[in-house]
Parts: structure tokens; sequence; C-alpha cells
């Protein structure tokens, strides 16, 4: 759970631009449109995956406003970085489920190399947004 609103929350993490603060494997967005975030919006990328560097596009494949925000990962390897989002019924946060699916590897080998990875992901979310304010 993150102590900001889900307005606030969604508009940072669909900006493609940001995914560097919280997304450890991202390292650095070089170029895309400046434009309010869209879905079919692409940028490039410099991202470290298993200790490579690796140049990608990163792809706005879905955005549903407060709710969801799914970018696409083209290049090698492939994969979904997906947040889910939902307002807390009792105060002004907003609980963020954060998930990484990459094409040819299994779910469960994913999560295992990748779990403790996606939980400092989610810390490192957490404490921007929360210390944003």
């Amino acid at each position: 759970t993150v102590d900001a609103p889900v307005k606030a929350v969604y508009a940072f993490v669909s900006d493609a631009r940001n995914a560097p603060k919280y997304i450890s494997s991202i390292k650095k967005v070089m170029s895309g449109p400046e434009d309010a975030p869209a879905a079919g919006q692409v940028w490039r990328a410099e991202a470290n995956f298993r200790g490579q560097d690796k140049l990608l596009n990163l792809r706005v494949a879905e955005l549903v406003p407060n709710k969801l925000v799914r970018f696409a990962l083209d290049g090698d390897p492939q994969a979904v970085v997906q947040l889910r989002l939902a307002p807390d019924a009792t105060s002004d946060s907003t609980h963020v489920a954060l998930s990484l699916d990459a094409t040819g590897i299994p779910t469960i080998i994913l999560n295992a190399v990748l779990g403790g990875l996606l939980g400092q992901d989610m810390l490192r979310l957490k404490h921007l947004l929360e210390h944003k304010r």
C-alpha cells in the first residue's frame, strides 16, 4: 500500500519517463514522446537484465485510468510490466500490485529469481510517492 491518492499514483506510474525511478531493471529512458501518456507510445530505453545491458523499446501497452498500467518491453528479453491500482476504502492510500511476465521464462522461475527485486521496486515506488508531497 502506498500512502498517496490513486490519481497521484496513476499519474506517476503511467508516465514511462518515471520507470527508471522505480523499476530497477530499467536504467534510463533515452527518447520518446513528450505528450501525456497514451496507449501505443514508445520510448527507447536502456535496461539491465541478469547483468547484461540491453537497448529496448518501452511501449505503453494499456492504460486504464486509476486502475491499470501495462508496459511492454520490446527487445531481448520480451516482457510485460503491469501495475494494478486500487484505492484503499478507508484512507487516501492506494493498493499497488507490480508484476512481470517474461516471454519464454516460466512464472515460477521468474518469481524465484525476480521476486525480491520486484519487492524492492515496490519499496522504491512507495518511498518516491510518499516523500514527493
